[in-house]
């Protein structure tokens, strides 16, 4: 059920054009449906944001948000540390849900950190990723 609801979202999200840099996802694990919740953000390079989100039972919203990134430059540079990071497997947790957070370079995405509930965990051990993280949660809220 719950790979449909994400499939579902994936494909009724309108799709703006400009170059991702980062994007986070987020979803509930296996709780009551009144408390279950999808999130996802597409930050993009041109200074804007795509956050689409279903709570509960509510309908699905979409909003593009104006984003002042100034240091594109330093977002980019961040990546490209990033994607040289080395990635470490940590232990999975199970019904606690799913988190993405990835960078853009060149159009190759760069994992930052995935936790994909009961399937793997994936940390990105570069310093830079750290900062990349709190931006994220910075812009996109969640």
């Amino acid at each position: 059920m719950l790979k449909i609801l994400l499939l579902t979202l994936i494909i009724s999200t309108p799709t703006f054009a400009g170059t991702l840099i980062l994007t986070k996802f987020v979803s509930s694990g296996y709780v009551q449906p009144e408390y279950s919740f999808v999130k996802d953000c597409k930050v993009f390079k041109e200074g804007h944001a795509q956050i689409t989100q279903r709570v509960g039972q509510n309908p699905q919203t979409s909003k593009d948000i104006k984003v002042q990134i100034d240091k594109t430059f330093l977002i980019q540079a961040l990546n490209l540390i990033a994607q040289k990071g080395k990635l470490k497997e940590e232990g999975t947790r199970c019904d606690a849900g799913i988190m993405l957070l990835d960078g853009y370079v060149g159009g190759e995405k760069v994992i930052l950190d995935e936790d994909k509930d009961c399937e793997s965990h994936y940390r990105n051990l570069s310093r830079a990723t750290r900062y990349l993280k709190k931006l994220a949660d910075s812009i996109c809220g969640f």
